[in-house]
This record gives structure tokens, C-alpha cells and sequence, in this order.
């Protein structure tokens, strides 16, 4: 529980009556290429990732993987259309090494927010991190080129690229293992002279 509260409060502040939450959570643990959930499942919860890394994606009809984002430790991950009542995954999420999760009922968190003005902030902020990152992302795609994206990438988290293996790293940035490849190589040839 210790992680959990580290995270959130690094977030929100102090947050009340955690033992009203303690007993909605499950802990998973799910090996590399396991599956935390699926497109189109039910999937009303709310994951911390407190070890590991986990792959967020799509993917299209003719089986290419599309990838959305990565969680690592301290990452928090829904899929918002799950969170609606009756509402399902709007992407899939699988462990890319051995990860260790919270799952939390959304419905218990909303409790939470509901009864305490602290929770409502930790809700609110992890929400504003999603619409954040989602803008960034965007930004990314529509205003850089994949060599720029490649350069963010690597100079804002190096550390996520070095745990990622090529293929993902590609799909990430929205070109083939190849393409990645040449702009490394460019970059590099540029950064040697």
C-alpha cells in the first residue's frame, strides 16, 4: 500500500481514510507478454504500475501494432471509455516486463472523491497528466517529424528507450523498425561531427 500512497500523495497531497480504499485494491502480477486488459473488455479500473513497464496499443486490421504510450513505475493507467458505465477498452495494455499493478475500481476511487475534497484533487490531477500527455502526443505527431520525435523522445526519457525493444520503439514513434534505425544513425553521425 506504501507505493500506492507515495505516488498518489506525490500528486494530491495528503489524502484521508485510505483504509476506505485499501480494500478495493487487487495486486496483479503480470509476466512479460501478459495481458492487463484487452480492446473492447470491460475494464473499470484504474492501474498503478509499481514495477515494470507496460505497452499501451492498438491494433489495426491487418494485425500492425500501434502504440499509444508506455507506463513504468509510478505510471497510471485507464482506458476513459472503460471507465463509463457499460464501456469497454478503447486500447490494449500488456506488460513488457515482469509487472506489478494496483487495480482500483473507478467506482471506489469516485467514492473516495465524492467524500473528500483531497481525492477530487487526486482525481483531477491524474485526469489533467492524461490530457497532457495526449496533447504532447498529438502536438508531436502533427507538428514534428519522426526524427524530432525520435530526438524528444530520447532526450526527455532515455531510460524508456533503453527498456524498449526497437520494433516497439518504431511503433511508438509512428515509423518502421528500418526507419528508426536510419534516424538513429543520422542522429548519431550528426551528434559525432
Amino acid at each position: 500500500m506504501d507505493e500506492i500512497t507515495l505516488i498518489f500523495e506525490a500528486m494530491a497531497g495528503p489524502l484521508p481514510d485510505w483504509h476506505a480504499l485499501e480494500r478495493h485494491i487487487t495486486w496483479l502480477n503480470v509476466a512479460a507478454g501478459g495481458e492487463v486488459f484487452a480492446l473492447g473488455q470491460a475494464a473499470p479500473h484504474v492501474y498503478v504500475v509499481t514495477k515494470g513497464l507496460l505497452k499501451l496499443h492498438h491494433d489495426d486490421e491487418n494485425g500492425r501494432e500501434r502504440i499509444k504510450s508506455f507506463a513504468v513505475e509510478g505510471g497510471i493507467v485507464a482506458s476513459i471509455s472503460a471507465l463509463q458505465p457499460h464501456g469497454s477498452a478503447s486500447f490494449s495494455a500488456s506488460a513488457l516486463e515482469d509487472t506489478r499493478l494496483a487495480k482500483i475500481p473507478y467506482t471506489a476511487l469516485e467514492k473516495m472523491a465524492d467524500t473528500h475534497l483531497a481525492w477530487g484533487r487526486l482525481l483531477r490531477a491524474v485526469l489533467m497528466g492524461y490530457a497532457a500527455q495526449k496533447e504532447q502526443r498529438e502536438q508531436g505527431f502533427l507538428m514534428q517529424s519522426a526524427a524530432q520525435r525520435y530526438a524528444v523522445q530520447m532526450q526527455s526519457q532515455p531510460e524508456l528507450a533503453a527498456r524498449i525493444i526497437q520494433k516497439d520503439f518504431a511503433a511508438y514513434l509512428g515509423v518502421t523498425p528500418v526507419g528508426l534505425s536510419r534516424i538513429a544513425s543520422r542522429i548519431a553521425k550528426i551528434s559525432d561531427d
